[in-house]
């Protein structure tokens, strides 16, 4: 029903706001009211939620490469990283958005290359252990991308990460590429136990 639309609508943001964005930024049931200028009850915005819910039987979302550099970021013991590999890591990884060559990577590739590029680019310790095949190949070409097109960064892009609060992520990885740097890939290699027992890196 058309007297209606402006509840679901209004429940429809609410469950989006809750599962795509910080909590603290989700608007209350107060403030809902009030934008619809008081025309349903209250309580009536957590029943459209709940219908909305059971209709579409909850499934809200799969996970994102957000959600995956969100679990790789703080998931990672110990601790050593900074926010500013975490907003290069997602400057790089929207970056991802705009080009076709990044389509049949999975999103936790994706996540995981990007945090990988962004801890060598910020001079960060690495975790050669965690990155995979994929990951490694969706980071040569994200490293290709950027050591051949810096000047065709999306606009929109630039802007948002030149922001001090994402750690001016362009600069930083603007500066690597454009004094001719370049991601080195390493692997771990094991030699025989006879040898030894520990792993050696190579460099190719």
């Amino acid at each position: 029903l058309l007297k209606h639309y402006q509840l679901l609508g209004c429940s429809a943001l609410w469950i989006a706001a809750k599962a795509l964005v910080n909590g603290a930024r989700v608007p209350t049931a107060q403030e809902l009211f009030r934008c619809c200028a008081e025309a349903y009850n209250i309580d009536a915005f957590a029943q459209m939620e709940s219908h909305i819910l059971m209709t579409i039987r909850w499934r809200i979302k799969l996970p994102t490469s957000e959600d995956w550099l969100q679990m790789l970021y703080y998931s990672s013991v110990p601790h050593s990283e900074d926010t500013e590999v975490l907003n290069v890591a997602r400057f790089i990884m929207e970056l991802t958005l705009y080009y076709k060559e990044f389509v049949g990577f999975t999103p936790p590739s994706v996540a995981l290359a990007s945090l990988t590029l962004a801890r060598f680019v910020c001079e960060k310790e690495r975790r050669i252990m965690e990155e995979t095949a994929e990951c490694l190949e969706v980071v040569q070409h994200i490293d290709d991308r950027f050591s051949q097109s810096q000047s065709e960064l999306p606009e929109i892009l630039v802007r948002k990460y030149s922001q001090v609060s994402y750690s001016n992520a362009v600069s930083r990885v603007l500066q690597f590429y454009l004094k001719g740097s370049r991601f080195v890939c390493q692997t771990l290699a094991l030699i025989p136990s006879s040898i030894t027992s520990k792993p050696v890196q190579t460099t190719h």
